[in-house]
């Protein structure tokens, strides 16, 4: 056998180890869902039977108010549905040069309906400096949404605070995506299984595969998503590598 069928035989052993871990993680991802879909259905079906049944008794007050415990939790089992699918699937990337900004302002756009149901304080702060890069602008988008949600749920109803910043690290020719917010320092049990699918106990905008969803498109970015803790402070930081359009890193 030539050292050219060797290193063939090699890279499609790779391959299907490379698959097999992906299915293996796919199917633990719907494993650990499985219980969070089944309570969101759960409740559907709870509010749609009342509906029904004041629609039939013309209690207009109480369709009103289950109609935003359905609407709610239609949006929640479609985005742990989406998310799970992405996960799993493993979508491939379209690149192009963006401006990172402009992108995130889109991602916070689409926060909108969930102020109907929680207040909470988004602060921005974006780095001027930080040049247009090569990247899949749905997929950063989608990783910013992840983190974002997944920092609603921690914080309290009442003072909850997040900030989204850019910044532009020129010496390490990267960019980073800091979501910080002030709610409840994370458990022990959750820095342990946040990167990977989990039951979220305080599961109600986010799914518990967002964050390992978000790590996923980082690392398809040649990136990362790190976190770190202080009192009264979670911060989640997407680090990802600035590249131009011809596949380089820009010089420093």
């Amino acid at each position: 056998m030539t050292p050219v069928e060797l290193m063939d035989i090699r890279t499609t052993l790779s391959k299907v180890d490379e698959r097999t871990l992906h299915y293996a993680e796919a199917g633990r991802a719907m494993q650990e869902m499985s219980h969070s879909i089944r309570n969101i259905l759960q409740i559907i079906g709870g509010a749609a039977e009342v509906i029904d049944y004041s629609l039939h008794a013309k209690q207009m007050d109480k369709v009103e108010k289950c109609w935003g415990i359905l609407s709610l939790n239609v949006k929640r089992l479609k985005k742990n549905l989406l998310d799970i699918i992405d996960f799993t699937k493993k979508q491939s990337l379209d690149k192009c040069e963006c401006d990172v900004n402009q992108e995130l302002e889109l991602a916070i756009s689409s926060l909108d309906w969930i102020e109907v149901y929680k207040k909470f304080t988004i602060q921005v702060q974006w780095d001027s400096d930080l040049p247009q890069v090569e990247i899949d602008p749905e997929r950063i988008g989608l990783m910013t949404l992840n983190l974002l949600l997944h920092a609603i749920d921690q914080v309290s109803d009442n003072d909850g605070l997040i900030q989204l910043r850019t910044q532009y690290c020129r010496q390490q020719n990267q960019f980073k995506i800091c979501v910080t917010d002030n709610g409840r320092t994370y458990s022990p049990d959750l820095q342990r299984k946040l990167f990977g699918p989990h039951e979220a106990s305080q599961q109600r905008f986010s799914s518990g595969i967002g964050i390992a969803l978000a790590q996923q498109i980082a690392f398809q970015h040649e990136g990362r998503i790190e976190l770190s803790l202080a009192e009264g402070a979670n911060l989640l930081t997407a680090i990802l590598p600035v590249k131009t359009s011809q596949n380089q890193s820009l010089s420093v």
